[in-house]
């Protein structure tokens, strides 16, 4: 079977992020008022001191940012890509047929995507309760009849 140019790229962009990649369910909480709301959302990134490849990830995905990382110590200079919530998902969705390591992850991310979207009105989100949430994570490690533990993408960060 003959991959299309395209199809090709895609693959690449998978082999890339499944080696150097992250995805993850993000928690943010705001305070309004006298209470606290907690929301869920999902970030995909690719941190690496090769600037060009960077910049060929931002090109082909067609969507995220390009970013200077902070360094804490002297390193060499690293760059990073970042795509968040929509953004996220249409990468996500693109590259999850050729991907192999990051395939049960992906599968996580957007499935909390779209419980976050089915709301289906016009600007507004659902959100994603943690008991939701920790299903859509046990799901993804029947997916890939591996653990939670073993998937340190799947820790809630803050």
């Amino acid at each position: 079977m003959a991959l299309t140019t395209n199809e090709m790229e895609l693959a690449w962009l998978a082999g890339l992020f499944d080696g150097e990649g992250c995805v993850r369910i993000c928690e943010r909480v705001r305070r309004r008022g006298g209470s606290l709301g907690v929301n869920y959302y999902i970030t995909a990134t690719i941190n690496m001191t090769h600037a060009p490849t960077i910049r060929r990830v931002m090109d082909l995905s067609g969507v995220g940012a390009v970013y200077n990382v902070k360094n804490t110590a002297p390193r060499r200079r690293q760059f990073g890509w970042k795509a968040t919530n929509n953004a996220a998902q249409q990468f996500l969705v693109s590259i999850e047929p050729f991907s192999l390591t990051k395939r049960a992850e992906i599968l996580c991310c957007l499935e909390a995507m779209n419980i976050r979207m089915a709301d289906g009105r016009s600007g507004t989100r659902k959100r994603l309760s943690s008991d939701t949430l920790h299903e859509i994570k046990k799901r993804a490690s029947d997916i890939s009849r591996m653990k939670l533990f073993e998937f340190p993408a799947f820790t809630i960060s803050k």
